[in-house]
C-alpha cells in the first residue's frame, strides 16, 4: 500500500501520518523512516522485508519534494508495507505525482467551522471553555485563512497560550491576541463604509507606518469589496464572511465602482506613484461612495 501526503496544512499532514503508524504492530520493529538523501536499495529492501510478528510494516519517506526514482519504488511495495511519503513541495504535472495521484491525500487549510471546533476540543483538554465569538476571533486575528505561513499548530499555540488565563472569551482574545495586518485592513474596511474618514485615515497611516505594502492593503480591500459584489449578484463565495459583510452595506453600482477605485490605486503604485498618495487618494474615493 502507498500513501502520499502533501498541502499546506502541515497539522493534518503528521495527523494522517500518526494514523497509518499506530496501525502498525511492533513499531519499534517494523517501522523506518528515511529522509531527503536515503539510499534507493535501502528503502526497496526494506520495504520488501517480512513483518516482524505483525501483518504489515510501515516505511516513511519525508521529502522536500517528488524525486523521479519514487515512480519505480512504488511499483515495488508489496501489500504487506505501507510506504508513507510526505512532500513539502509536489508538482501536479509531473509524472511521479500522476502516478501517486490516486493514492495522494491533500491536506488543506479546513474551513472556519472546522479550526473553531479543534479549538473547543483544545480549550476542553486544557479545562476551559471558549466562546463561538472568541473562536472565530482566534481564526481572524492570526489570520488563519489569508497567511500561508500559519498553520493550526500556530492556531493550537494560541489557544493554549490563552487557556493560561481561564475561559476564552472574546473580551480575553481581543485584549491579549494581537490583530494580523489582514484583520486591520477589514476594520479599515468597515471605518470606511460608515465614512468615518479621520478614524480611515489614522488606521491607513498606521499600517504604512508599520511596514504594510500600500499595494497589499488595497490588494486586501479589493478582494473585500469583489466578494461583496459577488454575493450581491448572487454568485455564491466559500470564502468566510467577516472578510467582506462591511462592504454589503453598500449597492452593487457602488461596490462595482469601488473595485475600480481599488485596481485604480494599484496600478498607479506599481507604476512608481508613491504608496501613501495612492492609498489615501483611494480611500479618500471610497469614503466619497
Amino acid at each position: 500500500m502507498v500513501k502520499l501526503f502533501y498541502g499546506e496544512e502541515r497539522y493534518l499532514i503528521d495527523k494522517n501520518l500518526e494514523k497509518e503508524i499506530s496501525e502498525i504492530e511492533v513499531p519499534e520493529m517494523n517501522l523506518s523512516t528515511y529522509e531527503d538523501g536515503f539510499a534507493i536499495e535501502t528503502v526497496e529492501n526494506v520495504c520488501s522485508t517480512e513483518p516482524f510478528l505483525a501483518d504489515k510494516r510501515a516505511v516513511v519517506l519525508k521529502l522536500s519534494e517528488l524525486k523521479p526514482e519514487i515512480k519505480e519504488l512504488v511499483k515495488k511495495v508489496p501489500e504487506n508495507t505501507k510506504l508513507l511519503i510526505v512532500a513539502d513541495k509536489v508538482d501536479k504535472r509531473s509524472s511521479v505525482f500522476k502516478a501517486l495521484q490516486n493514492c495522494s491525500v491533500c491536506c488543506t487549510k479546513p474551513e472556519v467551522s472546522k479550526v473553531v471546533a479543534l479549538i473547543a476540543t483544545v480549550a476542553d483538554k486544557e479545562g476551559c471553555s471558549v466562546e463561538r465569538q472568541a473562536a472565530e476571533e482566534i481564526v481572524q486575528r492570526l489570520g488563519y485563512l489569508t497567511e500561508d505561513g500559519v498553520n493550526l499548530y500556530a492556531v493550537i499555540g494560541a489557544v493554549r497560550q490563552l487557556a493560561n488565563s481561564g475561559n476564552i472569551t472574546l473580551q480575553l482574545v481581543k485584549a491579549m491576541l494581537p490583530e494580523n495586518a489582514a484583520g486591520k485592513v477589514w476594520n479599515l474596511l468597515a471605518l470606511i463604509v460608515d465614512k468615518r474618514t479621520d478614524d480611515a485615515f489614522a488606521l491607513l497611516s498606521y499600517l504604512l507606518d508599520s511596514g504594510e505594502s500600500g499595494i497589499a492593503v488595497l490588494s486586501v480591500l479589493l478582494k473585500s469589496f469583489r466578494l461583496a459584489w459577488k454575493e450581491s449578484v448572487g454568485v455564491p463565495d466559500s470564502v468566510p464572511r467577516f472578510q467582506y459583510a462591511a462592504a454589503t452595506k453598500l449597492d452593487e453600482k457602488s461596490l462595482i465602482k469601488a473595485q475600480e477605485i481599488l485596481e485604480d490605486g494599484i496600478e498607479k503604485m506599481k507604476s512608481g506613484v508613491d504608496a501613501a498618495i495612492a492609498c489615501k487618494v483611494a480611500v479618500a474615493k471610497l469614503v466619497n461612495l
